[in-house]
């Protein structure tokens, strides 16, 4: 018999905690980033740092490698919530997921090494070395062995527990720092600087996976007959969107390695450490709204004015992150580079404009988070994945750096922000009239 569902936490307090969780743990994670490029950047060369940060950004590349199961483990769980006899299917689901993300990492790592033996990596990267081939192929099998840790931030953000796998999470640059400090003071050269590149995700993402198994919902002994609850309708949409999100975010600095030289590398890799961190406090604080609106959904379904208030406090997170970064973000790369990088002014702004908009976008991204939400999401986000990439490819020649986030921009409005607006209102205006107050 099910019991009632426990009532939902503020949509506005649920956004705040997870920013604040992010912003509890930034500092830390920021005063750890720059200590260590200045760390690799006096004791290496630019160009180190700037191959480090190349590689510590290959897993964002990847972030479907899970098979889009941390999707399916979210949802199931916000659901598992509502119900006594939920926990029980929620509990086989998630050591389904494990097993399988087991053997991916597995295979995963392989694949890794196997690249690195037949001397593909540095062609892949666009790296004139070949010595690079073994540290990249160990930094990548370290990531592979990471996918089935990080289940535990999904299990985590499903139980409404997103600011304590932010926290987790969070921790990753601080173990990074020990271990470049271990290769400085061992007396290590770049590659073992860069073969230690995932060293942080793969530590936290284990410890975040022991913290969750041991938050996770009693079983109901008295159910005997499983539900079944399913992977695949939520996982291979989500699957498609997160490749596609990766290809979007994470491309440009490989286009820029390709074409525009180590220089321009490292000025947006200089920028990267900055707007990647404040990204993931527009990321992490939508996140939040994730497990709310699947409770909506199955209970008395989403108003209009709880999305209006998730759109306004997540339109001035973005807001608020864009101009942080427009007003430090020059002083802060130098800093963090002494110097040695110098991205302008214009390549701060646009990023700045991106965080803007990311914060704009991110409620709808939230809400179509049904098996054919994500599918739409899924079809918008490759269109603009594509759309960056060819103007990236365009322009980088003869712009530079700046050309990725213009295609960021391009992108998002074109393909993201502006048809799925649409589909929001058309989605919102199904809601029956009593539920809309």
């Amino acid at each position: 018999m099910s019991a009632p569902g426990p009532t939902r936490p503020g949509i506005v307090r649920g956004i705040l905690s997870g920013a604040g969780a992010r912003l509890f743990v930034l500092p830390v994670a920021a005063i750890a980033a720059i200590a260590s490029a200045r760390l690799m950047t006096d004791q290496f060369g630019i160009e180190t740092f700037a191959w480090y940060a190349l590689v510590a950004g290959l897993p964002l590349l990847l972030p479907f490698a899970d098979f889009g199961m941390g999707a399916a483990i979210s949802s199931a769980g916000a659901l598992a919530a509502l119900t006594r006899e939920g926990a029980s299917d929620f509990r086989r689901l998630v050591r389904k997921a494990l097993l399988i993300a087991l053997a991916i990492g597995g295979s995963l790592a392989l694949i890794s090494l196997l690249l690195a033996d037949l001397g593909w990596w540095a062609l892949i990267v666009g790296a004139a070395d070949p010595m690079l081939n073994v540290p990249i192929g160990a930094a990548m099998a370290t990531f592979a062995l990471s996918i089935p840790g990080a289940l535990g931030y999904s299990i985590l953000l499903g139980l409404g527990r997103n600011g304590l796998g932010v926290v987790l999470q969070g921790l990753s640059p601080v173990i990074s720092l020990s271990a470049v400090v271990l290769v400085v003071v061992g007396g290590g050269d770049p590659a073992a600087i860069i073969a230690l590149a995932c060293v942080g995700p793969f530590l936290m993402n284990w410890v975040g996976l022991i913290v969750a198994s041991r938050l996770l919902p009693a079983q109901d002994a008295a159910r005997a007959t499983p539900r079944g609850m399913r992977i695949l309708p939520t996982a291979a949409p989500m699957m498609l969107l997160m490749a596609a999100g990766a290809v979007y975010l994470q491309s440009g600095r490989l286009i820029v390695a390709h074409l525009g030289g180590v220089l321009e590398l490292a000025s947006l890799a200089a920028a990267w450490l900055f707007f990647q961190p404040l990204l993931s406090v527009v990321q992490t604080a939508a996140r939040s709204l994730w497990p709310h609106f699947t409770q909506a959904r199955a209970a008395a379904g989403t108003t209009s004015r709880e999305f209006r208030h998730a759109l306004f406090v997540m339109s001035a997170i973005g807001l608020v992150a864009g101009a942080g970064l427009v007003i430090f973000g020059l002083p802060l790369t130098h800093l963090a580079t002494a110097g040695a990088a110098n991205p302008s002014f214009l390549l701060i702004v646009v990023l700045g404009f991106v965080l803007a908009l990311q914060g704009v976008f991110a409620p709808i991204g939230m809400y179509l988070t049904t098996s054919r939400g994500l599918w739409m999401q899924a079809g918008a986000s490759w269109a603009a994945a594509i759309v960056a990439v060819l103007v990236a490819v365009a322009f980088v020649p003869s712009i530079g750096a700046v050309a990725v986030p213009v295609g960021l921009v391009a992108g998002l409005l074109g393909c993201q922000l502006v048809p799925l607006s649409f589909v929001m209102r058309r989605e919102l205006s199904s809601v029956p009239w009593a539920s809309r107050a």
